[in-house]
């Protein structure tokens, strides 16, 4: 990266505009090689990435009780993953929920 570049980056909030959730230990297409999640908090510090949109997403599913109750269950377990995330204090991430939490935690 040249000086432009870096300055350029330095200065600028660099967001990931949208990232699906992991579990650990579940099976994913979006995993990298290592088998963790592409946005690990420490594979976006390396890349000096700022922020992440993460989003929670249920697979389709039958359209009944059933197959909304399974699409609930899928959604609440990837929540409590980003929020047991956010607890661990090992991991330097934060919830931001306004353009001025964001700003504040660059």
């Amino acid at each position: 990266m040249n000086a432009d570049t870096a300055g350029l980056h330095a200065r600028t909030m660099v967001i990931d505009g949208h990232a699906d959730i992991e579990i650990e230990g579940r099976e994913s297409p979006y995993v990298g090689a290592d088998g963790k999640s592409k946005v690990a908090p420490q594979k976006l510090l390396a890349g000096q990435v700022d922020a992440v949109v993460l989003s929670i997403a249920a697979s389709p599913g039958p359209r009944n009780a059933e197959g909304y109750a399974a699409a609930r269950r899928a959604a609440d377990r990837k929540n409590k993953a980003v929020m047991d995330m956010i607890a661990d204090h090992s991991n330097p991430t934060a919830l931001a929920t306004t353009a001025e939490d964001a700003d504040r935690l660059k």
